[in-house]
C-alpha cells in the first residue's frame, strides 16, 4: 500500500512540477535536437530529483508526527537518495555540457585515445562511482561481492541511458520490469 501512495503522490508531484515550470523547460540551455530533428527540452530528470526529495521530505515529516512506519532516514533510504542525486547530477552535467558527436562507448573511449574526454565518458565513471558507494554499505560481504553488486547497478542505470531516446520510453520499461521483480521478491 505505501509503494502505491508513494507512486500517486510522485506521479502528481511531477505533473505538477511540469505544470508550473514550463518557462524554464522552454529555456534555451535545455534544449536538445533530437535524432529526428525535433527540438526537445532536455534535462526532465530534474523533475525525478525534486520528486523523490518531495516524497522522502513528506515521509519525514509524516513520520515525525507518528504517521507512518519510520520517521527518519534508512540506510536503504538514504542509499535511494544518493543514487538519485548521483545519477541525476551525472545526466544533468550531459544534458547541460554534452557537446560533439561522440556517441557510445566505442565513442567516448575514441574520443579518449585522441585526448578528449567526453560527458558521457565522465557519466559512464561517474556512475560506476556511484554505483560503487552505495553497494560499499556497512555489512557488505566481499570484494567481489561489492564489485559485481556495482556493476548491476551501473549497468542498470547504462540500459536506463540506452532507453532515453524517446520520451517516456526509460519509464515504461521500469515499470513493465518491475512488476516481475516485485512479485518476485514478493514486495
Amino acid at each position: 500500500m505505501t509503494a502505491v501512495v508513494a507512486f500517486l503522490v510522485g506521479v502528481v508531484t511531477v505533473r505538477f512540477l511540469r505544470m508550473v515550470s514550463g518557462d524554464i523547460l522552454a529555456s534555451p540551455a535545455l534544449e536538445r535536437t533530437n535524432y529526428r530533428g525535433h527540438t526537445l527540452a532536455t534535462a526532465g530528470g530534474l523533475f525525478i530529483i525534486l520528486t523523490v526529495l518531495v516524497i522522502d521530505a513528506g515521509r519525514s515529516v509524516l513520520g515525525a508526527i507518528g504517521v507512518g512506519s519510520e520517521s527518519g532516514l534508512t540506510q536503504a533510504r538514504l542509499a535511494v537518495l544518493f543514487a538519485v542525486f548521483g545519477f541525476g547530477f551525472l545526466g544533468m552535467v550531459d544534458d547541460l555540457a554534452a557537446v560533439g558527436e561522440d556517441r557510445g562507448f566505442k565513442g567516448h573511449l575514441g574520443a579518449l585515445r585522441e585526448g578528449r574526454v567526453t560527458t558521457g565518458l565522465l557519466k559512464l565513471l561517474g556512475g560506476a562511482a556511484v554505483a560503487i558507494v552505495i553497494v560499499a554499505t556497512p555489512g557488505f560481504k566481499s570484494g567481489r561481492t561489492l564489485i559485481v553488486d556495482a556493476m548491476l547497478i551501473a549497468l542498470a542505470a547504462n540500459l536506463g541511458n540506452l532507453l532515453d531516446r524517446a520520451p517516456g520510453r526509460t519509464i515504461k520499461f521500469g515499470l513493465v520490469a518491475y512488476v516481475p521483480i516485485a512479485i518476485a521478491v514478493g514486495t
